[in-house]
């Protein structure tokens, strides 16, 4: 069986972090998890924002720090599973909303970046690729990175993507419901595409 790479999209505060921190406890299969970078990245210093008034080379820097950890996963033969807590079609997202001069030359850059991140990605031959997309949930937490205002717009942009590259993602919804039902979905979803014995009992 070809190893497997679950990835998750979807605006902030959707569960995306939550979900993964549970299925690390579920997941019984030996495994690796690509995490939250942009905010390690902030953690560390690297970069001082990451909502949509990020600069272009500090989007780039996010993008380029997943794009290493995608490489990474999916060229260890050692490695049979990885959870990815955001995906390229976050980082073309968050690169569309950014609020720049959209006609500048080191925005078209990144931009075309974001696009090639995506796009090699879903080339990828020898791993199955599933996507799941959090839809937003009624309760935000806002923080000094996370926006309340900028939920929409991301989300907006999420949507757009999926819409223009969904034939060639294998692609599943996670509705704006509890943990456990979700859970359940990608439970189901995954037994269905046969690596239902990655997990322990629910």
């Amino acid at each position: 069986m070809k190893p497997l790479l679950l990835q998750f999209t979807g605006a902030q505060s959707a569960g995306k972090t939550t979900l993964v921190s549970e299925l690390n406890k579920l997941i019984k299969t030996p495994f690796t998890t690509i995490g939250e970078v942009s905010r390690t990245l902030l953690k560390n210093k690297i970069i001082d924002s990451i909502d949509v008034d990020a600069s272009p080379l500090q989007q780039l820097t996010i993008n380029f720090e997943l794009m290493w950890q995608y490489y990474n996963a999916l060229n260890d033969s050692s490695v049979q599973i990885s959870v990815a807590e955001r995906s390229p079609i976050c980082c073309l997202a968050y690169t569309r909303a950014l609020t720049v001069d959209k006609t500048s030359s080191i925005y078209q850059y990144v931009l075309d970046t974001s696009e090639r991140f995506l796009s090699s990605t879903l080339k990828i031959r020898n791993t199955t690729i599933v996507t799941f997309y959090t839809f937003p949930l009624n309760v935000f937490t806002e923080d000094s990175v996370r926006k309340k205002e900028s939920v929409s717009i991301i989300d907006n942009h999420i949507c757009d993507i999926l819409e223009e590259w969904g034939v060639h993602l294998n692609l599943f919804m996670l509705p704006a419901v509890g943990v456990s039902e979700r859970l359940a979905i990608i439970k189901k979803t995954l037994n269905t595409l046969g690596y239902g014995h990655i997990f322990s009992n629910l």
